[in-house]
């Protein structure tokens, strides 16, 4: 999907720790087939850390409120028309798996 229409974008996201390590490549398949879901196309992408986190992050799913200190670190650059970003945001909004995430127009 290299159309002029098209640009590069880079995920950079943190799983919830409490993923088991041998479930976190399904996590990540997850969510390229979210980005290919969205017309998409994956360029590359950095295996997930697990990394202890700066400051404490809270995220809220349904009415129940989690804090979390470690998590997985990860990136994925995708191809993408900036029409899907939308799409994207909402889908990831979503994901009850990440505790936080940011979509950056970036270059090759």
């Amino acid at each position: 999907m290299s159309e002029k229409n098209t640009r590069l974008y880079e995920l950079g996201f943190i799983l919830v720790p409490t993923t088991p390590e041998t479930e976190v490549s399904q996590k990540v398949e997850a969510l390229k087939a979210t980005i290919t879901g969205a017309e998409g196309t994956v360029t590359s992408e950095g295996i997930p850390e697990f990394i202890d986190l700066a400051y404490t992050m809270e995220k809220t799913v349904g009415s129940k409120k989690s804090s979390y200190s470690q998590g997985y670190f990860g990136w994925i650059k995708f191809e993408t028309a900036p029409a899907m970003l939308e799409v994207l945001k909402k889908a990831f909004d979503a994901n009850a798996e990440l505790v936080r995430y940011m979509m950056i127009k970036t270059d090759e």
